[in-house]
C-alpha cells in the first residue's frame, strides 16, 4: 500500500500531514482522504510529492503493487 510508504517518508523528514497538505494545495483533510485510500492522488499532486517528500524511486512507491 503506497500510502503507508508515503506516511513513512514524512516521518522520515518530519513533515506534518498539515505541512504536506500545504505543498500539495489541499486541506489536511482532503490529504487525509488520500493518506487513508479513500481517494487517489492526482498525476500533479504526485509530481508534487516525489519533490517535496525526495523520493528517488517513485516507481518503487507508486507502481509497485501494480505489475506483478
Amino acid at each position: 500500500m503506497y500510502q503507508d510508504k508515503i506516511k513513512g517518508r514524512m516521518a522520515e523528514l518530519h513533515i506534518s500531514r498539515v505541512q504536506l497538505a500545504e505543498i500539495l494545495n489541499l486541506s489536511p483533510q482532503g490529504l487525509g482522504l488520500k493518506l487513508n485510500g479513500t481517494t487517489e492522488f492526482t498525476i500533479k499532486e504526485a509530481r508534487i510529492l516525489i519533490k517535496a517528500l525526495k523520493i528517488s524511486n517513485p516507481n518503487a512507491i507508486f507502481f509497485n503493487n501494480i505489475i506483478a
